[in-house]
């Protein structure tokens, strides 16, 4: 059996909750659609009180032929 192989993306997300200037579940289900899914996130303090947390996503390579963002 093949390894699986994966690429990834980050997506940051703002403290008011905001994915890329859209909604966390509009974006989110974009990104679904295109066969990202989350596998991780993380707090990312760019300075005091950024808040800002980093989703990482993944899709098995060649899962779309949408290029990212």
């Amino acid at each position: 059996m093949a390894e699986a192989r994966w690429e990834y993306r980050t997506v940051p997300i703002d403290p008011r909750g905001v994915l890329e200037d859209r909604s966390p579940d509009e974006k989110l289900n974009e990104l679904g659609a295109e066969g990202w899914e989350v596998a991780a996130s993380a707090p990312m303090e760019t300075g005091p009180g950024s808040g800002l947390t980093l989703l990482i996503l993944k899709r098995p390579l060649g899962g779309s032929s949408d290029d990212a963002e």
